[in-house]
C-alpha cells in the first residue's frame, strides 16, 4: 500500500485496500428486492433454488442457489417460518438404509455373460423392472443393445411373474423371426 517511491500514505493505502476489496469475490449481501424476488418465485411458482438462481441470472440479478437455501434454512430454524414448505423436498435429506443388500440366489455376474452377447448384433436384450414405492405397481423395460430400442410396459398386477412373462412375449413377438 505504499507509493511508487516506497512512501506510505494512509489515504492512498485506504483507496487501494477499498479497490481490492471491491474486486474480490466473496460473500456479498444481496439487495433486498432480489431477495424478495427469489422468495416470491419460491412461493408462487414452487421453483427450486437452482431454477430461481438461473432465472434471475438471465434477468441480470445475481444470487446463488446456496444463498437461497441459506435464506430458507434461516427462515425455518431461526424464524420458525414456512418457506421450506415451498421446497419440493422441504429440506429433508433422504437417508438410504446401509448394509441391507439382497443376495439373489444363483446370480450370474454380468462379466460372465457369453462373448457373443456383446450388444453388437440385433437380438441382445436387457430386461429390468422398475418397482414403485412400497412395491406398488411395476414397469417392465426391455432394451435391445445394438439399436437402443426401448420397449416399456406397465404391469397391471405389479411383479407377478406370469404377467411379466406374458408381457415379454407380447412385446418381443413381432421380432421373433429376426432373432
Amino acid at each position: 500500500n505504499s507509493s511508487s517511491r516506497g512512501v506510505y500514505k494512509w489515504d492512498k493505502a485506504q483507496r487501494l485496500a477499498d479497490k481490492r476489496k471491491h474486486q474480490m469475490p466473496g460473500n456479498r449481501s444481496i439487495k433486498p428486492f432480489v431477495r424478495d424476488m427469489a422468495i416470491g418465485l419460491l412461493k408462487q411458482r414452487q421453483w427450486s433454488p437452482e431454477q430461481i438462481s438461473g432465472y434471475l441470472a438471465k434477468k441480470g440479478y445475481r444470487i446463488s442457489h446456496e444463498t437461497i437455501y441459506a435464506i430458507i434454512r434461516k427462515d425455518k430454524y431461526e424464524n420458525r417460518g414456512s418457506l421450506y414448505i415451498h421446497c419440493r423436498h422441504r429440506l429433508k435429506h433422504r437417508h438410504r438404509p446401509v448394509g441391507k443388500r439382497v443376495i439373489i440366489p444363483d446370480r450370474v455376474s454380468i462379466h460372465q455373460r457369453p462373448s457373443a452377447a456383446d450388444g453388437k448384433r440385433f437380438g441382445d436384450f436387457e430386461m429390468d423392472t422398475i418397482v414403485g414405492n412400497n412395491n406398488q405397481g411395476a414397469i417392465l423395460t426391455i432394451v435391445e443393445q445394438s439399436t437402443n430400442m426401448l420397449f416399456m410396459r406397465k404391469l397391471k398386477h405389479g411383479k407377478d411373474a406370469d404377467e411379466l412373462a406374458q408381457t415379454v412375449i407380447q412385446l418381443l413377438a413381432p421380432y421373433k423371426g429376426l432373432v
